[in-house]
């Protein structure tokens, strides 16, 4: 399994992807964006593609998550990778 998430535009709008090898069930990629609607309030929409891994029996679909998480996550120190 390996994912990233890199910010676009400010704090606010992030590219996203997560992968998870194999031939399973789960064997899948998800690539979308993140939208984050209030760091205060802690809201974040998630929108991507479902793309299956070779070899799978997994069908294509579309991603849409909606987020709610503790004010005081958005306080937490973030790694930063500058190029």
């Amino acid at each position: 399994m390996a994912g990233i998430e890199y910010p676009l535009w400010r704090e606010h709008l992030s590219f996203v992807a997560n992968f998870i090898s194999g031939t399973n069930s789960v064997s899948v990629a998800v690539i979308g964006g993140q939208w984050t609607l209030s760091e205060k309030k802690g809201w974040q929409v998630s929108f991507g593609a479902q793309l299956p891994n070779p070899g799978s029996s997994n069908d294509y679909g579309a991603v849409f998550e909606l987020t709610k998480f503790p004010p005081s996550f958005a306080k937490a120190p973030k790694l930063v990778l500058r190029h």
